[in-house]
């Protein structure tokens, strides 16, 4: 209430102040996506190489089709099968195609299947740089 107090006092425009706020509601954002990004590295902290091996396609509930991929991968002797659902349109993935696999090493049958973790993160720094700026510019 003081930092609205600040502009009313100021005669600072009110079209500045939302925009501060929306710096802060990005800079909040981002840094939410790079807590659950770091706490998702730190629970699949091992990886495998695992395989499609089935595509297959399914109904839910509200009879939409969509595709899932069937993936296998093995940890320690052990072979485990987890679906993966890639949408309402099939996309470029092949049976037999590897993937890499993140798993909980504490557990493996808990696993992730992120081919690459970049989107995520740059995203999050994307909404942590634009949060600042009105910030620097003023």
């Amino acid at each position: 209430m003081n930092f609205i107090r600040f502009f009313v006092q100021n005669n600072e425009s009110p079209d500045k102040l939302v925009i501060l706020i929306f710096g802060v509601i990005f800079i909040c954002v981002g840094l939410v996506l790079v807590i659950n990004e770091l706490s998702l590295r730190n629970a699949y902290s091992a990886s495998t190489i695992g395989y499609i091996s089935d595509i297959r396609i399914e109904t839910d509930s509200d009879q939409y089709e969509f595709f899932i991929n069937y993936v296998a991968y093995n940890v320690d002797g052990v072979e485990y099968f987890k679906k993966s659902p890639i949408g309402r349109t099939r996309n470029k993935s092949y049976v037999g195609q590897q993937t890499l696999v993140y798993y909980n090493p504490n557990n493996p049958e808990q696993c992730l299947f992120k081919i690459d973790k970049l989107p995520s993160i740059l995203l999050a720094s994307s909404l942590i740089v634009m949060g600042l700026l009105p910030f620097f510019l003023g």
